[in-house]
């Protein structure tokens, strides 16, 4: 009775050490008496001869953070520390040569040495000032480097993200009092923009003000000029008419119309008390109330 209990318990204990689980995100390569399989194992359970002949070496699929901190010198030679995160995944079919080539510690291998060493390459294109304000070119020229690098290997890279640099105190210092004479030279540019810009606004409007005034005033001495104009048009034409009316009567009075208005006055004349002198500049003929005296001597 002891000895079946001892062997089922050894039975169990061999039948779950040969159970291997490869969890989602993950794949297996199957290893046999140091021979790599030719096919991955998927996510699930399997099952396999004892350990000492037959092992799983996991490698993920997803997305990994990778989070390290390379060395490297600026231009002018100052040692800097970097932190630098990378993202990165591996492409399912070429993780059976990734494990030929460099085992499960491909990482360290392939993506932190040349990390390193593209790292120190670039770097010496900046001096230590230089290095935060450049921080988004270096990252985008170390991604580019890596990518050439890493995709025929089996190893895309998503993202090279340059956390932090750690300077010397000192140039940290004279960084800082950069940036900040940066800014300051960038607000008072604003600050001279806007004032340019409210002096032109109010110069502009001073000037149209002053051409709606001479505007005005043109429109007033215009109409001024119109007015005189017109008066002056309508002298002329009423001198024309009175000039035109002259000619007319002028032109229609004959010695005979003249006669018969001497008459019909005289005959009025006649009628009052009223005394009337005609004279033809000769003989002057005298209308009274008690007929008519022609005077001979003028009186």
């Amino acid at each position: 009775m002891k000895t079946s209990t001892l062997l089922t318990i050894a039975c169990s204990l061999l039948i779950i050490q040969s159970c291997t689980i490869i969890r989602p995100g993950e794949v297996g390569v199957d290893v046999k008496l140091g021979k790599v399989k030719k096919d991955l194992l998927e996510p699930g359970a399997h099952h396999f001869l004892p350990k000492v002949l037959r092992h799983v070496v996991r490698y993920e699929t997803r997305t990994i953070n990778h989070n390290k901190e390379f060395h490297f010198h600026s231009k002018e030679g100052i040692y800097v520390d970097a932190d630098v995160t990378i993202l990165y995944h591996v492409q399912k079919t070429s993780i059976i040569d990734i494990h030929k080539n460099y085992g499960p510690y491909y990482e360290s291998l392939l993506i932190d040495d040349y990390i390193e060493s593209n790292l120190r390459k670039i770097g010496l294109k900046f001096d230590a000032q230089s290095l935060i304000p450049a921080r988004n070119q270096i990252e985008m020229e170390l991604m580019i480097a890596m990518d050439s690098i890493l995709t025929g290997r089996g190893i895309v890279m998503e993202s090279v993200i340059l956390k932090d640099f750690h300077l010397p105190a000192g140039i940290v210092e004279t960084i800082q009092e950069r940036l900040n004479a940066e800014e300051v030279a960038k607000r008072t540019t604003v600050e001279n923009k806007a004032d340019r810009e409210r002096l032109d606004f109010v110069l502009e409007k001073g000037m149209k003000e002053k051409q709606l005034e001479i505007n005005m005033q043109r429109m007033d001495m215009e109409f001024a000029l119109e007015k005189q104009r017109m008066e002056a048009e309508g002298i002329l034409i009423d001198a024309t008419a009175e000039k035109q009316r002259q000619e007319l009567e002028n032109s229609t009075i004959t010695d005979q119309l003249l006669k018969l208005r001497a008459i019909e006055l005289s005959a009025d004349a006649m009628k009052s008390n009223s005394k009337i002198i005609i004279t033809d500049g000769k003989t002057p003929i005298v209308l009274g109330g008690n007929g008519i005296n022609i005077s001979t001597d003028g009186k």
